[in-house]
This record gives structure tokens, C-alpha cells and sequence, in this order.
């Protein structure tokens, strides 16, 4: 389990499976253009005073508006699968698993996203099919981390 550590910092990332399909957020950041409508892994920055896990927790309730994100990985009481740096944070990153009754349920908070996409789990295994630019910057530095591009 990671604590409480105030001189590091943290970012909490979920990958989201759901019937062979990775989930994403459609990024809505109109000012940086880098990440605006680009597809992302759901979560983000740790607070001060917060574990990673209670940062994963607040950032879904904040992207996502049905609350069934943060309630199923809440119940599970998720660990992290695999840490690395990025960009100067320490990443964190989970991994869930939902339904398609789930998945029809979930609503991007409009003020974070345009929407939530899925492309299915076999994207990575022909990379020359992979179009980087449908992804923001740190979720293609994720993806490399956990080796599947």
C-alpha cells in the first residue's frame, strides 16, 4: 500500500476494462491543445494530505458523474498494479474491470470531458495501426511504462 507522503508527488491513473475494451476519457482541455479531445485513462493529480488511492477515488467522482466508477473501485478496494515517474510524479496506476450494464451507465462530468470512448485491448498488438495522436502526451508515456506500446 502506498501512504501518505508529502514530498512526493502522485498521480492517480485507473485502466478501465470493460469486455475486451480499454475506456477513456475524451479529454476537454480547450487551452491546451496538446490533450484537448484526445482520449486519457481516468484519474489525475493527488492532493496534498491525500494516499494515491483517495486521489484516484476523488478524481473519479469528479470525472465521472453517475458514480459508478468510483463506487466499484471503492468496494474493491483497489491496489496500485504498477508504479513508475513520469514527468517528475510518481505515477500510480490501477486497473478495474466493468460490465457493459456499468459501462452504459457511466456520464462524463462535461466540465472534464467531451466523453468516454472505448477502443478494444487489441489496439496494441499492431502498432502500426496505433495513431499516437488520439491520445494525450501521458497516457502514451504511460502506455510505454507498462509495455504495451
Amino acid at each position: 500500500m502506498v501512504n501518505k507522503i508529502n514530498e512526493v508527488s502522485y498521480v492517480s491513473k485507473i485502466i478501465i476494462l470493460c469486455e475486451q475494451q480499454y475506456v477513456f476519457s475524451i479529454k476537454k482541455s480547450p487551452l491546451k491543445p496538446f490533450k484537448n479531445n484526445r482520449l486519457e485513462l481516468f484519474g489525475g493529480n493527488v492532493d496534498p494530505g491525500e494516499t494515491p488511492f483517495e486521489g484516484l477515488i476523488r478524481e473519479l467522482e469528479e470525472e465521472e458523474m453517475s458514480g459508478v466508477l468510483a463506487k466499484k473501485a471503492k468496494e474493491f478496494k483497489l491496489e496500485p498494479l504498477k508504479l513508475f515517474e513520469v514527468e517528475g510524479k510518481t505515477q500510480c496506476i490501477y486497473q478495474m474491470e466493468i460490465t457493459e450494464r456499468e459501462y452504459l451507465k457511466l456520464k462524463a462530468h462535461p466540465d472534464e470531458s467531451y466523453g468516454i470512448r472505448t477502443l478494444p485491448q487489441t489496439i496494441f498488438e499492431i502498432s502500426e495501426n496505433l495513431d499516437m495522436d488520439h491520445f494525450t502526451p501521458k497516457t502514451i508515456k504511460i502506455f510505454q511504462n507498462l509495455g504495451l506500446i
